[in-house]
């Protein structure tokens, strides 16, 4: 077949196609076209709203099952189960303001003692794996800061339940951790806090270390 004639056939198609493509739209094809479009965007419109309302449904239920765990038990079992969360994650800082607080407070009970090394271990674990999962929410990581450095100091002195010859506790891990929360917040509350208990822990280093060291002999 000649290349003239190909060609000629082509164009021919090409015009028979156009005209038919115009015809149909003369004789109210272009209405059935723009329902179906129109259809297709509610249609989509509608399982977006569905499948957001779905998401909405579900985070509201997360946060009310966090609010009926009432004990560290629960928190726990509640965050396990929801890994990756938000709730989880809120959880989490539950635990470790629980762990810290009981772990102060059983420290110079001879009879908590133990207990008290093992809450504030607890505590530092849960801080040091907030710590990087706020950085876009200041005042979160300033607590998960504060509290790693907090737990440290506490367990100067004190052995490593799961090694006896291991301390729990550093003062000079203790000022590192302070020094980074003033560093990174040095306008905040807790920055300035921070900054002045590292100096306080440097300049008086070795009084502070015994007080501590003393303190979880006694109480063993």
């Amino acid at each position: 077949m000649k290349a003239e004639h190909r060609k000629e056939l082509q164009t021919n198609s090409l015009a028979d196609y156009l005209g038919r493509t115009a015809e149909s739209l003369k004789n109210g094809q272009t209405l059935s076209i723009i329902v179906v479009l129109l259809a297709v965007v509610l249609l989509g419109s509608w399982a977006w709203s569905k499948f957001r309302s779905s998401g909405q449904s579900s985070d509201a239920q997360l946060w009310t099952k966090l609010d009926v765990a009432i004990n560290q038990e629960q928190l726990e079992q509640f965050a396990e189960a929801n890994p990756g969360t938000t709730q989880a994650r809120t959880a989490r800082f539950e635990l470790a303001r629980y762990y810290i607080q009981q772990g102060a407070e059983k420290l110079g009970n001879p009879h908590q003692h133990k207990e008290g090394v093992k809450d504030l271990m607890k505590a530092r674990a849960l801080y040091q794996d907030l710590a990087p999962l706020c950085r876009s929410e200041p005042l979160l990581q300033q607590e998960a800061l504060m509290g790693i450095a907090r737990a440290e100091e506490s367990l100067v002195g004190a052995a490593d339940p799961t090694n006896a010859k291991q301390p729990a506790g550093s003062i000079d891990k203790a000022i590192t951790y302070y020094e980074e929360l003033a560093q990174k917040y040095p306008e905040s509350f807790q920055g300035k806090a921070a900054k002045q208990r590292a100096q306080d822990l440097k300049a008086n280093k070795q009084q502070i270390e015994r007080f501590y060291t003393g303190l979880n002999q006694a109480a063993k």
